[in-house]
């Protein structure tokens, strides 16, 4: 039975995903870089310095690699306050709060950004802190935001598990010694999630929330 359930937020708890894809393939043509939308999905999940790297050039990075990352937030700050929330996700925490579980919610993105999240999913008060990406030296898939969140609370890896829809997440998880649960409401099949080392695999959280009682979480 795990006592802490951190959670990833983009892709896990708010249809954003493809919102990123599109910000960034928006910035990337715009100076010029092509790529296939696909491909980005895969890197969504990680910082925004990791993804510059991965599609980027050393060149092209000293030259646009800050102005494509200034344009992708600009864009994607026009756009926050249309992306939803996934189903069941304060039902789901309010379940996890009755059986006296410790919520803590990890993301790669900015605090601001997360703080916003928090205010439309209305679980201010039922999470026990959050960690962004202000807060870690490396992204995901270093281990590094995870190891924060168990600091924070005081919790031990072997009694946390993580809930996430990317693969950098459960290669994260892993990386910190915590169990990964993946979703399927990012747009990652299940076969990679496994493969990056997920335990359970879940549609989404509505699912989870249903079958709580068989999961990892509860250990029955």
């Amino acid at each position: 039975m795990k006592r802490m359930i951190i959670f990833d937020i983009d892709g896990t708890l708010m249809d954003s995903n493809w919102v990123h894809v599109e910000k960034w393939q928006q910035a990337f043509e715009q100076f010029g870089v092509i790529i296939d939308p696909l491909d980005i999905l895969a890197q969504i999940g990680r910082s925004s310095d990791d993804i510059l790297h991965q599609f980027l050039t050393p060149d092209q990075l000293k030259k646009i690699g800050e102005k494509i990352r200034r344009t992708y937030r600009l864009n994607y700050s026009h756009q926050i306050r249309e992306i939803k929330e996934f189903p069941g996700v304060k039902e789901l925490f309010l379940e996890l709060k009755k059986r006296g579980k410790i919520i803590v919610l990890a993301s790669s993105a900015r605090k601001k950004a997360i703080q916003h999240y928090i205010d439309l999913l209305d679980v201010s008060d039922l999470i026990d802190g959050f960690t962004s990406t202000s807060e870690v030296k490396a992204g995901k898939p270093a281990p590094d935001i995870f190891q924060v969140a168990l600091r924070k609370v005081g919790g031990q890896s072997q009694e946390a598990v993580v809930v996430g829809d990317s693969v950098w997440d459960m290669r994260a998880a892993v990386r910190a010694g915590i169990d990964p649960i993946g979703v399927l409401s990012g747009g990652i099949p299940a076969s990679l999630l496994r493969k990056g080392g997920a335990k359970e695999v879940y549609r989404d959280i509505t699912e989870l929330y249903k079958k709580l009682n068989n999961s990892l979480i509860t250990g029955n």
